[in-house]
């Protein structure tokens, strides 16, 4: 089943890199850009720093684990006279070295034709240097001391093209959706050699066919799997602007091997669960293919709330002050430590999974509802939660449907969950609602999630 709304929904909540991830990237290349632009010894020859790879590409991703994630820079500057390719690396390393702000984040992996910057837990940038020698954009192989030729902008203007295609039109979704897969299968496969691949799957006649995302998917798997099936050792892929360019050099014999014969089993269940006619089942063989978090999205099994019922948040005056917390004095935000909260979708006894859902969700009422919180407090810290309750419906069933206190994560079931960051409700009550969580330390509240809204038509109110 193609489950359409159930794509969108997983490449718009666990797929794709979320905002405040993207707007650090936007900050941090520009911090960069300033800093080379203005830096005494690259100033004068500095030409641009731009995105490449999968942030130019709009590819990127949620890392496993919420682990780190990499930015590729190109950093285009004019040739020094007296430097041999390996200066280039070595004299941009030591400009990041000699400050304070970068010096203990400079180059910790050691990369060949690149400086890289390491933001521990978050991101790293790795800085590529480029130089035009006789017409030609080149970066330096540390290494070999050598120069060797690129193009960049040419990659970027081609794999463009192939997204304005009709099936390319969902190129970057799909690719986003492969890189997805092999994160968490482990393909060893490098991004740029994925996505070259899966780019040279479009043919110019897709501009006559309009069809959806998971068919898309469905197609380009296929002819990913025809293509590496026709080779019994690895091929050579090229940069489609640039013949000279490979992007092989890191797919050895056995790591090709693997990362076919997985293909080819996606291939294989990704089939299944498109054909298979039942929407629950569908979505069970769908997470074979990307994991437990692919959802079932309410539009996929005919339990959609109209988007037309407005919601409107009722009287919260039940709503308990923070000094309700046990020992806790007030609130002092500390602004370095950020809390957020996830929520997800369940069946009504919590064990199949349908979806991720964002702040102010419509949803119906009988439905599980999952809540993870993210910090990066440092233990020890107590964690509470808080959910408060509006409009009529939940002040007809009294005091204890309004709530408002703050309370220690729990169960569905109702006992008290081992894990403070994971909280369960249950959808019930028509109205506009909120959850929050609190990170409380020193007897002080220093972090709160801010309120994650849910709207619940109840079909019985």
């Amino acid at each position: 089943m193609k489950l359409i709304h159930s794509f969108r929904a997983f490449i718009e909540d666990e797929v794709t890199l979320n905002k405040d991830r993207q707007n650090r990237i936007i900050t941090g290349i520009q911090v960069v850009r300033d800093f080379l632009k203005e830096n005494k010894i690259f100033g004068d020859n500095f030409k641009g720093v731009t995105a490449q790879g999968s942030v130019r590409q709009g590819t990127s991703i949620k890392p496993v684990d919420d682990n780190d994630f990499d930015v590729d820079l190109l950093f285009e500057m004019k040739m020094f006279d007296d430097w041999e390719p390996k200066d280039y690396l070595e004299n941009l390393h030591n400009v990041f070295k000699e400050t304070e702000r970068y010096k203990d984040i400079v180059d910790k992996r050691g990369k060949s034709r690149c400086v890289t910057l390491d933001y521990e837990s978050d991101f790293h940038i790795d800085i590529v240097p480029c130089i035009e020698v006789n017409g030609s954009f080149c970066i330096m192989n540390r290494p070999n001391n050598s120069y060797e030729q690129t193009d960049a902008d040419g990659y970027a203007i081609w794999f463009n093209g192939r997204s304005k295609i009709a099936l390319g039109s969902y190129l970057v979704d799909c690719v986003k959706l492969t890189k997805y897969i092999r994160d968490r299968k482990e393909i060893p496969i490098k991004s740029v050699l994925l996505t070259t691949i899966m780019g040279n799957q479009i043919n110019d006649g897709d501009s006559r066919i309009s069809i959806d995302l998971p068919t898309a998917f469905r197609i380009l798997i296929q002819r990913m799997d025809n293509y590496l099936q026709s080779y019994q050792n690895a091929p050579i892929v090229a940069n489609p602007a640039l013949p000279t360019e490979y992007f092989n050099r890191d797919l050895d014999q056995d790591k090709f091997i693997e990362s076919k014969n997985k293909i080819h089993d996606i291939r294989a269940k990704v089939e299944e669960a498109y054909l298979c006619a039942d929407a629950e089942e569908s979505v069970t063989k769908w997470r074979n293919v990307f994991g437990d978090d692919f959802p079932l999205a309410d539009e996929d099994v005919g339990k959609a709330v109209s988007p037309s019922i407005v919601f409107s948040l009722g009287d919260y005056s039940h709503r308990q002050a923070i000094t309700a917390i046990p020992g806790c004095r007030g609130e002092s935000l500390n602004n370095s430590i950020r809390v957020r909260i996830d929520g997800y979708l369940y069946s009504n006894d919590g064990n199949k999974k349908f979806r991720g859902i964002k702040s102010n969700v419509k949803i119906g009422s009988g439905f599980g509802l999952r809540y993870v919180a993210h910090t990066n407090a440092r233990e020890p810290y107590e964690m509470y939660w808080q959910v408060v309750n509006t409009g009529q419906h939940a002040t007809n069933c009294g005091v204890t449907a309004l709530r408002g206190g703050f309370f220690k994560a729990h169960l569905l079931t109702g006992g008290m969950s081992s894990n403070k960051h994971i909280n369960w409700e249950r959808s019930l009550y028509t109205g506009c609602h909120w959850i929050e969580c609190f990170i409380i330390q020193n007897n002080l509240c220093e972090a709160r999630s801010g309120r994650f809204y849910v709207n619940i038509k109840n079909p019985s109110y």
